[in-house]
Protein backbone atom coordinates (compact mmCIF):
# COMPACT_ATOMS: atom_id res chain seq x y z
CA UNK A 1 0.00 0.00 0.00
CA UNK A 2 1.02 3.50 -0.78
CA UNK A 3 1.92 5.74 1.81
CA UNK A 4 1.09 9.67 1.18
CA UNK A 5 0.03 10.58 4.31
CA UNK A 6 0.89 10.87 7.97
CA UNK A 7 -2.49 9.52 8.76
CA UNK A 8 -2.10 6.47 7.31
CA UNK A 9 0.69 5.77 9.97
CA UNK A 10 -1.94 6.79 12.64
CA UNK A 11 -0.35 9.71 14.22
CA UNK A 12 -2.43 11.71 16.11
CA UNK A 13 -3.88 14.45 14.72
CA UNK A 14 -2.02 16.99 17.37
CA UNK A 15 1.22 15.84 15.77
CA UNK A 16 -0.07 16.04 12.12
CA UNK A 17 -0.87 19.60 12.85
CA UNK A 18 2.18 20.14 14.03
CA UNK A 19 4.15 18.38 11.17
CA UNK A 20 1.87 20.85 8.70
CA UNK A 21 3.21 23.74 10.66
CA UNK A 22 6.77 22.65 9.62
CA UNK A 23 5.29 21.92 6.09
CA UNK A 24 6.36 18.56 6.25
CA UNK A 25 3.49 16.61 4.80
CA UNK A 26 4.12 13.65 3.42
CA UNK A 27 6.47 10.82 5.07
CA UNK A 28 9.78 10.20 4.01
CA UNK A 29 10.65 6.74 3.07
CA UNK A 30 12.34 5.89 6.62
CA UNK A 31 9.54 7.45 8.27
CA UNK A 32 6.72 5.39 6.65
CA UNK A 33 9.00 2.37 8.06
CA UNK A 34 9.97 3.47 11.68
CA UNK A 35 6.74 5.06 12.63
CA UNK A 36 4.70 2.18 12.12
CA UNK A 37 7.49 0.28 14.16
CA UNK A 38 7.87 2.21 17.13
CA UNK A 39 4.20 2.82 17.44
CA UNK A 40 4.55 -0.73 18.05
CA UNK A 41 6.84 -0.86 20.46
CA UNK A 42 9.40 -2.82 18.65
CA UNK A 43 13.06 -2.38 18.57
CA UNK A 44 14.36 -0.52 15.80
CA UNK A 45 17.56 0.44 14.05
CA UNK A 46 17.30 3.07 11.17
CA UNK A 47 20.23 4.01 8.78
CA UNK A 48 19.84 6.47 6.33
CA UNK A 49 21.51 10.17 5.33
CA UNK A 50 21.27 13.63 6.57
CA UNK A 51 17.67 15.51 5.94
CA UNK A 52 15.55 12.57 5.30
CA UNK A 53 13.55 13.16 8.66
CA UNK A 54 14.92 10.26 10.86
CA UNK A 55 15.02 12.55 14.17
CA UNK A 56 10.93 13.19 13.47
CA UNK A 57 10.84 9.21 12.41
CA UNK A 58 11.10 8.45 16.49
CA UNK A 59 10.44 11.77 18.28
CA UNK A 60 6.66 11.84 17.19
CA UNK A 61 5.84 8.16 17.61
CA UNK A 62 7.72 8.49 20.95
CA UNK A 63 5.87 10.89 22.67
CA UNK A 64 2.54 9.44 21.07
CA UNK A 65 3.24 6.21 23.14
CA UNK A 66 4.63 8.48 26.20
CA UNK A 67 0.65 10.11 26.65
CA UNK A 68 -0.63 6.65 26.25
CA UNK A 69 1.81 4.97 29.04
CA UNK A 70 4.05 7.03 30.00
CA UNK A 71 7.02 5.52 29.68
CA UNK A 72 10.09 7.51 30.53
CA UNK A 73 12.74 7.60 27.62
CA UNK A 74 16.49 8.20 27.72
CA UNK A 75 18.23 9.62 24.32
CA UNK A 76 21.92 9.62 24.09
CA UNK A 77 23.56 11.54 21.82
CA UNK A 78 27.27 12.16 21.10
CA UNK A 79 27.76 16.08 21.11
CA UNK A 80 26.41 18.87 22.83
CA UNK A 81 25.48 20.24 19.49
CA UNK A 82 23.06 17.80 18.33
CA UNK A 83 22.01 17.46 22.07
CA UNK A 84 20.78 20.61 20.94
CA UNK A 85 19.04 19.85 17.94
CA UNK A 86 17.32 17.21 19.48
CA UNK A 87 15.95 19.10 22.21
CA UNK A 88 14.86 21.87 20.27
CA UNK A 89 12.77 19.25 17.42
CA UNK A 90 11.66 17.69 20.93
CA UNK A 91 10.35 20.79 22.80
CA UNK A 92 8.52 22.00 19.38
CA UNK A 93 6.64 18.57 19.50
CA UNK A 94 5.84 18.67 23.42
CA UNK A 95 4.84 22.04 23.61
CA UNK A 96 1.38 22.05 25.53
CA UNK A 97 2.13 18.72 26.49
CA UNK A 98 2.14 17.23 29.66
CA UNK A 99 5.60 16.16 29.11
CA UNK A 100 9.06 16.96 31.35
CA UNK A 101 12.29 17.18 29.14
CA UNK A 102 15.21 17.16 30.97
CA UNK A 103 18.73 18.09 29.01
CA UNK A 104 21.63 17.10 30.34
CA UNK A 105 25.11 18.45 28.30
CA UNK A 106 28.89 18.03 29.15
CA UNK A 107 30.47 21.00 30.17
CA UNK A 108 27.77 22.92 31.34
CA UNK A 109 27.13 23.77 35.22
CA UNK A 110 25.88 20.08 36.66
CA UNK A 111 24.46 21.85 40.17
CA UNK A 112 21.07 23.06 37.58
CA UNK A 113 20.74 19.57 36.06
CA UNK A 114 20.45 17.91 39.42
CA UNK A 115 17.86 20.30 40.87
CA UNK A 116 16.18 19.20 37.28
CA UNK A 117 16.46 15.72 38.06
CA UNK A 118 14.65 16.07 41.16
CA UNK A 119 11.46 16.98 39.69
CA UNK A 120 9.45 14.49 37.93
CA UNK A 121 10.61 13.79 33.99
CA UNK A 122 9.46 12.18 31.09
CA UNK A 123 12.66 12.40 28.81
CA UNK A 124 15.89 12.76 28.96
CA UNK A 125 18.34 13.95 26.87
CA UNK A 126 22.26 13.52 27.11
CA UNK A 127 25.64 12.95 26.28
CA UNK A 128 27.14 9.41 28.01
CA UNK A 129 29.63 11.04 30.39
CA UNK A 130 26.92 13.26 31.69
CA UNK A 131 24.75 10.92 32.54
CA UNK A 132 26.80 8.26 34.26
CA UNK A 133 28.39 11.14 36.15
CA UNK A 134 24.92 12.18 37.27
CA UNK A 135 24.22 7.79 38.01
CA UNK A 136 27.78 7.23 40.05
CA UNK A 137 26.60 10.19 41.98
CA UNK A 138 23.14 8.83 42.66
CA UNK A 139 21.72 11.67 40.93
CA UNK A 140 19.96 9.50 38.20
CA UNK A 141 18.26 6.68 38.57
CA UNK A 142 18.40 4.76 35.03
CA UNK A 143 15.97 1.93 36.52
CA UNK A 144 13.12 3.56 35.80
CA UNK A 145 13.78 4.21 32.12
CA UNK A 146 11.66 2.37 29.90
CA UNK A 147 12.92 3.05 26.28
CA UNK A 148 16.68 3.82 25.12
CA UNK A 149 17.58 5.80 22.09
CA UNK A 150 21.11 5.99 21.07
CA UNK A 151 21.22 8.89 18.35
CA UNK A 152 24.12 8.64 15.86
CA UNK A 153 25.31 5.38 16.92
CA UNK A 154 27.83 5.19 14.63
CA UNK A 155 29.57 8.81 15.90
CA UNK A 156 28.84 7.04 19.66
CA UNK A 157 31.23 4.42 19.10
CA UNK A 158 33.95 5.99 16.41
CA UNK A 159 34.33 9.13 19.69
CA UNK A 160 34.85 6.00 21.88
CA UNK A 161 31.71 5.73 24.24
CA UNK A 162 31.08 2.12 23.55
CA UNK A 163 32.54 1.07 27.01
CA UNK A 164 29.84 4.53 28.57
CA UNK A 165 27.10 3.28 26.81
CA UNK A 166 27.18 -0.42 27.73
CA UNK A 167 27.96 0.84 31.43
CA UNK A 168 24.86 3.25 30.89
CA UNK A 169 22.20 -0.14 29.52
CA UNK A 170 23.86 -2.01 33.09
CA UNK A 171 21.85 0.08 34.94
CA UNK A 172 18.40 0.22 32.70
CA UNK A 173 17.01 -3.05 33.79
CA UNK A 174 13.51 -2.90 32.50
CA UNK A 175 13.94 -1.65 29.40
CA UNK A 176 10.80 -2.38 26.96
CA UNK A 177 11.99 -0.97 23.37
CA UNK A 178 15.58 0.11 21.72
CA UNK A 179 15.90 2.46 19.22
CA UNK A 180 19.25 3.03 17.22
CA UNK A 181 19.69 6.03 14.86
CA UNK A 182 22.30 5.37 12.37
CA UNK A 183 24.80 2.17 13.04
CA UNK A 184 26.91 0.32 10.30
CA UNK A 185 26.17 -3.48 10.21
CA UNK A 186 29.93 -3.93 11.37
CA UNK A 187 29.57 -2.01 14.85
CA UNK A 188 25.89 -3.80 15.76
CA UNK A 189 27.91 -6.96 17.31
CA UNK A 190 29.73 -4.46 19.01
CA UNK A 191 27.11 -3.08 21.02
CA UNK A 192 25.40 -5.21 23.81
CA UNK A 193 22.23 -4.32 25.87
CA UNK A 194 20.53 -5.81 28.84
CA UNK A 195 16.65 -6.02 28.20
CA UNK A 196 14.71 -8.03 30.81
CA UNK A 197 17.49 -9.14 32.30
CA UNK A 198 18.76 -11.18 29.48
CA UNK A 199 21.77 -9.35 27.00
CA UNK A 200 20.34 -9.00 23.39
CA UNK A 201 22.42 -7.77 20.16
CA UNK A 202 20.37 -6.19 17.46
CA UNK A 203 19.71 -8.46 13.98
CA UNK A 204 17.09 -6.57 12.74
CA UNK A 205 16.76 -4.82 9.08
CA UNK A 206 18.79 -1.72 8.93
CA UNK A 207 16.55 0.32 6.74
CA UNK A 208 18.06 2.78 4.41
CA UNK A 209 17.09 5.93 2.91
CA UNK A 210 18.99 8.12 0.07
CA UNK A 211 18.37 12.40 0.58
CA UNK A 212 16.83 13.26 -2.52
CA UNK A 213 17.93 16.26 -3.73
Amino acid sequence: MQINTFEQLNIDSFFIDKLYSKNITIPTKIQQEVIPRILKEKDVIAQSETGTGKTIAYIVPLLQLLLKNRDKILIIAPTNELLSQIYKEITFFAKNLPVNIILLSGGKPIEKQVDNLKKKFDIIIGVPGRILKLVEQGNLKLSIIKKNVLDEADFLIDLGFLEDIKKIFSFTKNITQFILKNIRQELMQKICFQKKSKIIFFQLKILTEKKHY
